[in-house]
């Protein structure tokens, strides 16, 4: 009796836990949650800050590189608006021109920046880190005044340092690793006692995604040119956002936290990236998304857990964007030195397609992949484009292109 006893209270808690995972993978992802009001001139940042990612997305494939590029765009468009608080004549002018097309006051950039960055650290409870770092010789000065804009407003941790000793740079890698949860390791990109100044863009994203992972399995990923690869991947069937073009299909994968979710941008076949990152712009993805339809779809994604650290003068040079990396920006509200530049402007990302509650309730999972019979297949089995975002703005946080999960 005692046995049937125990044997009730168990399936009595089993049963609980299915109706409260199976509710919570009912909700639409339009449902309420908690968003972002933006004023006007905030919107104006968030469609120039998306725009610039894109744009610098579109550098990573003329410089035909068949590596992992991930950048953050709301954090490098962060850089811009800081540097334009200590810019002057033509370096502020093409600063301006490119992410103040509605010409706000810089002040009013600050204060919108600022906003939004508080917005976005709020709704993500830490699961999502923001990081800026400002490293200057120490024989530079910097004016008093842009170091007070840098911490309060860009949130931007500023120190010198003697670039001529390298045990110094241990003050940059701890700094790092400490504020992004043990996560980004610093990569040196060629540090030296000529180096005047060094930029950091941290990005981390630690967020579940809502639905669980029915299936983990072995499977083919084609990389680009004519080689294929072995590699871990993820399936799950459900009713997702999905859009379809005729150059890609695009999906939106929410996560746990409904403020946020992921989606990817995948090559329809015979079309490569090449071919669909011209069509992006901020305009463009805004469309997409709004024509977002639910669909059943068997999604299957490689698992990988990638950290990226991309020194980005080597594609600002020779492009729109070569005022931030070039040797003759003037930089006088930064300080006085005739001489001073950006030397390195370096982004930190990491960025995972990872389910570590995959083996709970197995069994469970698996029942529900036969309870959708017409479905729409999304396998992500070949080079594909990311972007982690905000839900209530569309504010692209990290972006990118995976050409090999495993690289």
């Amino acid at each position: 009796m005692l046995n049937k006893l125990r044997f009730l209270s168990k399936y009595f808690i089993y049963c609980i836990v299915i109706l409260i995972i199976t509710s919570c993978e009912d909700e639409d992802l339009d449902s309420s949650f908690e968003q972002i009001i933006l004023s006007n001139q905030d919107k104006v940042l968030v469609s120039s800050a998306n725009n610039l990612g894109f744009d610098i997305l579109k550098l990573s494939i003329i410089s035909k590189s068949n590596e992992n590029f991930i950048i953050s765009p709301f954090e490098l468009s962060s850089t811009l608006n800081l540097l334009l608080n200590g810019s002057t004549g033509s370096t502020y002018e093409s600063i301006n021109s490119y992410i103040n097309p509605s010409n706000l006051s810089v002040d009013e950039i600050n204060n919108s920046y600022k906003r939004i960055y508080e917005a976005i650290t709020n709704l993500s409870n830490n699961e999502i880190i923001l990081l800026n770092g400002f490293w200057f010789d120490s024989n530079s000065g910097i004016n008093h005044q842009f170091g007070n804009i840098s911490s309060y407003f860009y949130k931007t941790y500023i120190d010198s340092i003697d670039f001529a000793v390298s045990s110094e740079y241990n003050h940059i890698s701890n700094w790092l690793y400490s504020n992004s949860q043990y996560t980004l390791e610093f990569t040196n990109p060629g540090l030296s006692a000529q180096t005047q100044s060094l930029l950091i863009n941290g990005f981390t994203c630690s967020l579940d995604f809502k639905y669980f992972f029915q299936e983990s399995f072995s499977g083919v990923f084609y990389l680009p040119e004519t080689d294929t690869m072995k590699l871990p991947m993820l399936r799950v069937t459900q009713s997702f956002n999905y859009f379809s073009h005729d150059y890609f299909d695009l999906i939106e994968i929410p996560y746990s936290n409904s403020s946020f979710s992921l989606l990817i941008v995948l090559p329809k076949p015979d079309i490569t990236l090449d071919y669909v990152l011209p069509l992006i712009n901020s305009v463009n993805w805004d469309t997409w998304i709004n024509n977002f339809t639910k669909t059943n779809i068997a999604l299957a994604l490689p698992e990988f857990n990638q950290l990226a650290s991309i020194e980005m003068g080597r594609y600002l040079e020779n492009s729109p964007f070569s005022f931030m990396v070039s040797e003759s920006t003037d930089f006088y509200g930064i300080t006085s030195s005739n001489y001073f530049k950006i030397d390195y402007l370096l982004s930190q990302t990491n960025f995972k397609i990872q389910d570590n509650r995959l083996n709970f309730l197995r069994s469970d999972n698996n029942n529900q992949n036969t309870l959708i019979e017409d479905y729409v297949e999304f396998n992500v089995n070949k080079p594909f484009l990311f972007a982690v975002k905000e839900n209530s703005s569309n504010l692209v946080l990290s972006t990118g292109i995976i050409n090999n999960p495993l690289n």
